[in-house]
């Protein structure tokens, strides 16, 4: 079984950091098994993208945006902290 990775371009997550007050690299392989998570597609955009709302390792609930790339790897786009409908949608469905 090929492992999947979290990739990202170090630029954006620096923006992203200083954006959003979250370092992809807490973005982990926890928050891509969450069973609870609630993951649509982003159809705002012309590459296929999702959006997922999960718990990452540390137990933060965030809302991340991600496209896969052609060998499998997730590419991270931005990650924020989820505001009060977003957990509360998510507390719900757990």
């Amino acid at each position: 079984m090929a492992q999947t990775n979290i990739v990202w371009d170090a630029n954006k997550r620096l923006q992203n950091i200083k954006d959003h007050d979250v370092d992809f690299v807490d973005i982990d392989d926890t928050f891509f098994m969450d069973y609870d998570a609630i993951t649509v597609p982003d159809r705002r955009h012309d590459e296929p993208r999702w959006v997922s709302i999960a718990t990452n390792g540390f137990g933060a609930i965030l809302f991340v945006c991600y496209a896969y790339e052609e060998n499998g790897d997730i590419a991270l786009i931005s990650a924020r902290h989820v505001d009060a409908s977003e957990r509360k949608a998510y507390q719900e469905k757990r």
